[in-house]
């Protein structure tokens, strides 16, 4: 479990990088830099956490049901997403 948490955490910081230097592109042509973020937005979409998340009895009927199953390795992918509003300065 904790290889999905590190990815997780990475691609959390990933996306803030990706939007602080968007808005760092958006500024430089109006003259301005960043400031202090105002507000943050995210949000992570991993699928197969939903899984693991689901109520203690909805996993134990899954479990009754289930058929057993080879466990494969793969890729997981991991999305996410960040808003990020900062409060503009002029360039001195």
């Amino acid at each position: 479990m904790e290889p999905i948490i590190y990815s997780r955490n990475e691609t959390v910081r990933e996306a803030i990088r990706t939007a602080r230097d968007e808005a760092k592109i958006m500024a430089e042509p109006l003259r301005m830099t960043l400031g202090l973020p105002l507000e943050v937005h995210g949000e992570v979409d991993v699928p197969i956490l939903q899984r693991f998340l689901q109520s203690g009895a909805e996993r134990a009927c899954a479990v009754a049901d289930a058929t057993p199953a080879l466990i494969e390795v793969g890729v997981q992918t991991i999305l996410a997403w960040e808003t990020i509003r900062f409060r503009p300065n002029p360039t001195p």
